[in-house]
């Protein structure tokens, strides 16, 4: 596997990413956080262009053009749009990551936690820069304290697996659940996974990870993602609950979608 370069390379250091990751198509496996997270940029055209290797036509250079008048969403996406390319097709790769970290940056600096949270990525892991793990905490930290479910949900993963931060439970569930009540699919298939493993994090508990992996496959399947793993780990957990109680963890789960539509209805930017 090819070395990542957001933040996503924290999930290969837990004990929860070879299984979620052999369960990934090759081309995610590939794509900087997208194991667990979808493309989104602002233009659906210019998504579909990264997806392409484009970096050209209309699309591209409207981004171009409004992120040099500051628009803050088009340079986090002139930022994606030259880092993705760059990772997903190898095309001028040292180039198109240089000039995606610099928009990423001024995007950072206009405080766009989707542009904090990908700097904090490069720095993490040093691609397009020298690693540097302060700036990359400040910059997550900078990202989780917009209420940013990726971010928390990173910062979450880093204090339970004590990654350059000291160990800290306590602190690293909270981040993880609140990420996870946003819709953050990672973060969702790792309380998932918890429960239903139990162990030095949380007990076992088969009607949460029931609960939080059926909302994981609702969100892979929006993001156009399956992943069998979260199936066969939701056929573990439901083994264990009866008929009557699955009906009522499928009811909690209708109203923490309908919450979850909500908090993406108000929430500007990429959810992720």
């Amino acid at each position: 596997m090819s070395k990542l370069s957001p933040i996503g390379v924290v999930f290969l250091t837990t004990a929860l990413v070879p299984a979620m990751a052999a369960a990934l198509p090759s081309t995610a496996a590939r794509t900087p956080m997208a194991k667990f997270r979808a493309l989104t940029v602002e233009s659906p055209t210019l998504a579909r262009h990264i997806r392409a290797g484009i970096l050209s036509g209309p699309a591209f250079l409207k981004a171009q053009k409004k992120a040099r008048q500051g628009d803050v969403k088009a340079e986090f996406d002139l930022g994606r749009s030259y880092f993705d390319t760059a990772t997903l097709h190898k095309q001028n790769a040292q180039k198109n990551i240089a000039l995606g970290v610099r928009w990423y940056r001024q995007a950072a600096l206009h405080g766009y936690a989707p542009a904090q949270t990908r700097l904090a990525g490069a720095y993490l892991s040093g691609v397009g820069v020298s690693q540097n793990t302060t700036a990359a905490l400040a910059w997550l930290r900078r990202a989780a304290a917009q209420k940013y479910a990726s971010a928390e949900g990173e910062l979450g993963n880093l204090y339970l697996a004590g990654l350059y931060v000291p160990v800290n439970t306590q602190k690293g569930l909270r981040l993880i659940r609140d990420a996870a009540r946003q819709g953050d699919t990672a973060s969702e298939m790792g309380l998932g996974f918890m429960y239903v493993t139990g162990g030095a994090h949380v007990p076992k508990n088969y009607t949460k990870a029931t609960r939080w992996l059926l909302l994981a496959k609702a969100s892979g399947k929006k993001m156009g993602i399956t992943l069998p793993i979260v199936t066969d780990m939701l056929r573990v957990a439901e083994a264990h609950l009866s008929r009557t109680q699955i009906s009522q963890v499928q009811q909690e789960v209708r109203k923490d979608q309908a919450a979850q539509s909500l908090y993406t209805k108000n929430t500007p930017g990429p959810l992720h």
